[in-house]
């Protein structure tokens, strides 16, 4: 098991809605001492990240190259995500269901440029024809995946789809906010190129104890997002700093079931509202707060 960030801990900005260019995230994050990377594609569909313009593949490319110098490389990514619970069009958002899906297939191509084995996706949850009916949600994800899942495998990229959060300022439940569930999307695709992604924050505020979960994914467990939480809100913050996640317990559980990923942080939340003098610091930190973790494993 090796640390590993996403470059989300960089990208956002503090009173900005300018993504922070990916190449200065690769080496800000190689100072802090990360040399594994999660590619967060989730900006794409906003227009932003190099990945949004005509050139797009010559840009991952280049950082690709960029990253093969540093000795660093991208394990994993995260895909876009729909602005809804249903893989359905927007009614006020005419045409951008059509571009959502253009942007998801290119983010798979991208993230095979950039050497992921592995790109998170989110699970759809079907409220439009029934509710709380997971085989109607199942029947949602196998569709609308299935071609993305035929272009990841065919470049060698597996999907891991992800545990959504479930609070309950949101109202409402999400399908895959158990482990349960995450394992029938997974088993019901029966292909070595799928997976799950385990989200520690969101699993914080259904699983007092999450070690349950994580032996019931077992191998079926590719990819990780490291944060944690209050159990009040998704703040996406480090382990240790305001969570109630059992790290010990969980760094435990990852080496019994022979997890052989990474252990990814997505705590944005760590940087997004510092200033941009402060960053280089938090990093540094969150750097050696992920190697204690891993020294518990």
């Amino acid at each position: 098991m090796r640390l590993s960030t996403s470059t989300c801990l960089f990208a956002p900005n503090r009173n900005s809605d300018q993504i922070t260019p990916t190449a200065e995230i690769i080496d800000r994050c190689y100072r802090a001492g990360f040399k594994v990377l999660d590619m967060n594609f989730c900006y794409l569909t906003r227009g932003k990240t190099e990945c949004a313009g005509d050139d797009w593949q010559f840009q991952m490319e280049k950082l690709r190259k960029h990253t093969d110098r540093l000795g660093m490389e991208f394990s994993q990514s995260h895909l876009p995500y729909y602005p809804s619970l249903n893989a359905v069009p927007i009614a006020d958002k005419p045409g951008f269901y059509e571009y959502f899906k253009e942007m998801m297939m290119r983010a798979v191509k991208a993230s095979a440029i950039l050497g992921a084995k592995w790109a998170v996706v989110h699970p759809f949850m079907d409220t439009v024809n029934v509710e709380f009916e997971n085989d109607a949600s199942l029947r949602m994800n196998l569709e609308f995946y299935e071609p993305v899942l035929d272009l990841a495998s065919s470049l060698g990229v597996g999907l891991a789809f992800e545990n959504m959060s479930e609070y309950k300022a949101e109202r409402h439940r999400r399908y895959c906010s158990t482990a349960r569930e995450l394992c029938e999307v997974v088993d019901a695709f029966d292909s070595s190129y799928v997976g799950a992604c385990w989200d520690f924050g969101h699993a914080n505020n259904l699983y007092p104890d999450q070690s349950g979960a994580l032996k019931m994914l077992g191998k079926r467990l590719k990819a990780t997002h490291v944060d944690d939480n209050p159990k009040v809100y998704d703040a996406h913050t480090i382990p240790y700093i305001e969570g109630r996640v059992n790290w010990e317990q969980v760094m435990k559980t990852l080496t019994e079931i022979g997890f052989e990923g990474d252990f990814t942080y997505e705590s944005h939340g760590m940087t997004m509202f510092a200033p941009d003098e402060l960053k280089d610091a938090i990093a540094s930190f969150c750097y050696k707060v992920g190697m204690y973790c891993l020294s518990l494993a």
